[in-house]
């Protein structure tokens, strides 16, 4: 029987997904260390819809992200 993964686990995992498939691919993509909150909701929309996750597991992962300190928001830049 699997146990469900309990409050910590979720979040890192939230947080690697969101990293790993929209803030890192962002940031090479765009060859600089920002990018703008459209550009974000652009790559978040094509994420989703690509793997079938739902936006909102994406947003908590950003939250957390941001929460944490490991990304910084400043108006509409990321």
């Amino acid at each position: 029987m699997l146990r469900a993964k309990g409050k910590y686990a979720s979040s890192t995992e939230n947080r690697r997904l969101v990293w790993e498939n929209i803030v890192w691919p962002l940031v090479l993509e765009k060859d600089r260390p920002y990018f703008t909150i459209e550009e974000c909701h652009a790559m978040r929309d094509e994420f989703c819809e690509k793997e079938g996750i739902n936006q909102s597991k994406v947003a908590g992962g950003f939250v957390s992200l941001i929460v944490k300190g490991l990304l910084v928001k400043d108006k509409d830049l990321y």
